[in-house]
């Protein structure tokens, strides 16, 4: 099951990138994308195997984090549940730890949100606008 876990975001980022390719000719400059810009959203980074697949080298460019996921983050990392804190909290530690990566730029897009229910609504707008 983990190398089909990881086919399937092996081929969902090959996805991404060629969208991301498309979309940065269309409309360059939006949020600062590139043609390589990779948005990655809570589950992503609480998952964590997007670092190691960023370690390989398979992601080059920049990769684009929502400061509202941000902030998700931090209210799962700053939840009671021991379970959820700790899933908030390895979420952050992959952040950080994808900033290390050198051939990986990760920008962090400012961006208020008034309703927290619709995060993954707005992570597909902006998205799209990019």
């Amino acid at each position: 099951m983990d190398y089909l876990t990881l086919i399937i975001i092996a081929v969902a980022c090959i996805i991404f990138y060629f969208l991301g390719r498309r979309s940065a000719r269309l409309m360059p400059g939006r949020f600062g994308a590139t043609k390589d810009a990779i948005i990655a959203d809570t589950s992503a980074l609480i998952d964590g195997r997007i670092l190691e697949v960023a370690k390989t080298g398979f992601f080059s460019g920049k990769l684009v984090i929502f400061s509202f996921i941000l902030s998700e983050l931090q209210n799962i990392a700053d939840s009671q549940d021991p379970l959820r804190r700790s899933k908030g909290r390895r979420g952050l530690k992959v952040l950080k730890d994808l900033q290390k990566i050198s051939s990986l730029e990760v920008e962090i897009v400012e961006n208020e949100i008034e309703d927290v229910s619709k995060i993954d609504s707005l992570l597909v707008e902006k998205a799209k606008e990019m």
